[in-house]
């Protein structure tokens, strides 16, 4: 599951690397800018669909702090979907053509926010994930060999 996760965050990370990429050109290519929003848009759902139904779903054995810390990042994926919606929706593609210097600032800003938010996540879960890919710890008991009474 962790190297899942990990495909989905690169995924992602390359999609918004592309977006970068393409309002780089002085006059973009409106056609490939629409792609590349798209892809971005599918490569985001993707990765809060896997994580929410996936990945959360299997942390159930965890400490109280991770618990905390998995309850901000349900919290901060929902406002942050409000967000990525708000943006969606004032950019549209007539929108953007019209006011293509406002629109590479309002991405950055998202590119930005986004990469944080991934960054954020893999911090917390690829830890959680690991822990859980190893199994359970069994500590040894005093008088054993790698425990002396």
């Amino acid at each position: 599951m962790l190297n899942q996760l990990k495909d989905v965050h690169e995924e992602v990370r390359a999609t918004i690397k592309g977006l970068a990429e393409v309002l780089a050109d002085a006059n973009p290519d409106t056609q490939a800018l629409s792609r590349i929003r798209m892809k971005l848009t599918r490569a985001t759902g993707k990765w809060r669909t896997f994580v929410q139904c996936t990945v959360l779903p299997e942390l159930t054995q965890v400490t109280p702090d991770q618990a905390r810390l998995l309850a901000e990042m349900r919290s901060e994926a929902a406002e942050f979907a409000i967000t990525k919606s708000t943006h969606i929706s004032r950019w549209s593609t007539r929108v953007t053509e019209g006011d293509i210097a406002g629109y590479r600032r309002a991405s950055a800003d998202m590119r930005s926010a986004l990469l944080a938010r991934l960054d954020r996540e893999a911090a917390i879960l690829y830890p959680l994930l690991k822990d859980k890919a190893a199994g359970p710890r069994v500590l040894p008991q005093s008088g054993s060999p790698a425990h002396p009474a």
